[in-house]
């Protein structure tokens, strides 16, 4: 008997800190049956940057840090979503502020 199960993810969010030209490995495992197909995407954006589970940003540069969306998508059921933010090694980075600005950015566009 087949059954068929929607996507869900397997771990809890890692966010990841870098230094500035570091490289950033972003992870997001979702099982489900079909097996879950995962892409990512960039806040703020719709296209599609890499599809696996682990996606490896080689030298992170200035403009580089910030949200990154895993999503998960198992035929017949609604996709799942997170959020993982690559941030710069030693600066603080307020997850709120960030929201607010780009709210606020695309209020304004």
């Amino acid at each position: 008997m087949y059954s068929a199960d929607g996507p869900k993810f397997k771990d809890k969010v890692k966010h990841v800190s870098v230094d500035r030209n570091g490289r950033a490995e972003l992870k997001c495992e979702a099982d489900g049956n079909p097996t879950a197909e995962i892409t990512w995407t960039r806040q703020g954006t719709t296209r599609v940057l890499h599809s696996s589970s682990t996606y490896v940003i080689p030298s992170v540069r200035e403009g580089m840090f910030g949200v990154y969306t895993c999503i998960a998508t198992v035929i017949g059921f609604y996709e799942i979503s997170r959020d993982i933010y690559v941030t710069e090694n030693g600066k603080i980075f307020n997850c709120f502020f960030f929201h607010a600005v780009r709210k606020k950015e695309m209020t304004e566009s």
